[in-house]
């Protein structure tokens, strides 16, 4: 009979969490052959400012764009976390004065690509939302987002997507002093897109030609282990009860703050891939047990329980424990 045991320890393998490319602009510089991460596009129209940050700076812009973009592979599977500033002179972002930020990009030209972006501003909704672009025919909304998340003058907020290798994709944002990320939605994305590119594409007026700034790009694979988020609950929020004699059930217990949170389980890999659904946008009680049938669940292994909540206005605490099949 397989047995199941909890461990402890928290130095655990990593689960393919090895950087592409991050660029904070601490060298003062966005190109030169020098550097590990070259940008290319509308170099003329940017520039790395006293705070060391890459900096749109169209001299005679007037409704029109400008881009950069740099070579990146990862698509689903992976992750990608980055800073934006607005400084508007306008109230704030609309759909004539907006960024998107490619995820993956077919194409070397971000204009009308095949690819994946996030959207800050682009409408009425002021909001942070995932499109897919399809070149040549409309765009595709997959997660709306907030609702006037943005609706400011001036703003920085750090965006983190995660695309895992199932297809669960998450969007996920943090306003400058914001404690904990707010979760601008989840959508289930089937398609692997070919990825050559990440970039950053600028729309704005002649009033906005240097209101735009971006900061510590990151893009790597998805790692299940590393929430990226620390909880703020107690650290024995998840746990397992172990199989005795002939029972072949286990049991994963949860004990959280208070009843009400919506919440989603699974099983990843010691490859972060997702080998089991537990839970899946349930309403928990304060505390609990679900168990489960070891027998053809679960090979002998090393495996991590991945637990999400969420309360009503979307922000999450996220847990995690290793387990091993025996």
């Amino acid at each position: 009979m397989k047995k199941i045991f909890l461990t402890f320890s928290i130095l655990m393998q990593s689960l393919g969490a090895v950087a592409q490319f991050s660029d904070d602009f601490s060298d003062g510089a966005f190109t030169g052959d020098s550097r590990s991460v070259n940008w290319s596009g509308d170099v003329d129209s940017f520039t790395v400012n006293s705070s060391e940050q890459l900096q749109v700076n169209a001299s005679g812009w007037g409704a029109l764009t400008v881009q950069l973009r740099t070579p990146s592979t990862i698509a689903r599977g992976g992750e990608w976390t980055f800073a934006v500033k607005m400084d508007l002179k306008t109230p704030d972002p609309s759909t004539t004065n907006y960024v998107r930020v490619f995820l993956t990009s077919e194409d070397e030209d971000l204009i009308d690509p095949n690819g994946f972006f996030v959207r800050i501003g682009g409408s009425d909704d002021d909001n942070i939302s995932l499109w897919q672009a399809n070149k040549g025919k409309a765009n595709k909304s997959l997660i709306a987002g907030v609702k006037d998340r943005v609706k400011l003058k001036t703003f920085v907020v750090q965006i983190r997507a995660t695309w895992e290798s199932s297809g669960r994709f998450t969007l996920r944002s943090k306003l400058e002093g914001e404690d904990d990320w707010t979760v601008e939605g989840t959508k289930d994305i089937s398609d692997i897109p070919t990825a050559n590119y990440f970039g950053v594409v600028c729309y704005g007026t002649k009033t906005n030609n240097v209101a735009y700034s971006f900061d510590d790009f990151v893009v790597k694979a998805f790692d299940a282990s590393s929430t990226g988020i620390t909880p703020v609950n107690k650290p024995d929020a998840l746990w397992v009860e172990y199989p005795s004699g002939g029972n072949e059930q286990y049991g994963i217990h949860y004990q959280l703050d208070r009843a009400g949170y919506s919440a989603r389980l699974f099983i990843y890999d010691m490859m972060g891939r997702r080998v089991e659904t537990v839970l899946n946008n349930e309403v928990l009680g304060s505390r609990g047990v679900i168990y489960r049938n070891l027998s053809g669940n679960l090979n002998h292994g090393v495996y991590i329980a991945y637990l999400e909540v969420f309360d009503a206005l979307g922000n999450v605490q996220q847990f995690k424990k290793p387990i091993v099949v025996k």
